[in-house]
């Protein structure tokens, strides 16, 4: 099962792939490294080949300075940590972070290679045969939240409540 981060509406975004079971081997990248759309869709995701649901999570806007701010860095001891989930995931699974990556969500199509997309309403929606699809989560709006600490900190509850329920599923 592999679970891409994609976080789509700013120009230049970071883009995190995570895979509960081994895959491909990602190439690695350097702290500054910038990937244009084709670059990534070249580079990346064309040769992501999944057997099983590719799970992709969009948000409006994130940066570096946001894990900075809000993350392990600041809130290391603290139930404040607006990414505690996703460092989580990080820890326990195959993963690579790509630092800066050109409009990713427009190379979800990309990733179907013969898969239906469907788009999820919220993250309480049960998914039944998700085995060949690709399950889209459009995050809720952080940009303009008056606390993008806590809009944040949503976001990343609903990454670990859908990934602590797939993840059961999968090993039932």
């Amino acid at each position: 099962m592999s679970f891409i981060t994609f976080l789509a509406a700013s120009k230049f975004v970071p883009v995190i792939i995570w895979q509960t079971k081994g895959g491909v081997s990602l190439p690695t990248v350097s702290a500054g490294d910038r990937l244009s759309e084709d670059e990534f869709q070249q580079n990346v995701v064309n040769k992501l080949h999944v057997d099983g649901p590719i799970f992709v999570f969009l948000q409006d806007s994130l940066s570096f300075e946001d894990f900075t701010l809000y993350g392990t860095a600041r809130h290391a001891l603290s139930s404040k940590n607006a990414f505690s989930n996703l460092e989580k995931i990080l820890d326990s699974y195959s993963s690579t972070v790509f630092p800066s990556v050109e409009s990713p969500g427009n190379v979800v199509t990309a990733l179907a290679k013969g898969r239906d997309i469907v788009k999820v309403i919220d993250d309480e929606t049960s998914i039944d045969n998700a085995r060949n699809k690709i399950l889209v989560f459009n995050l809720a709006t952080t940009e303009f939240d008056n606390n993008r600490e806590r809009a944040l900190k949503t976001n990343d509850e609903i990454i670990g409540k859908v990934m602590k329920r797939e993840i059961g599923r999968a090993h039932v």
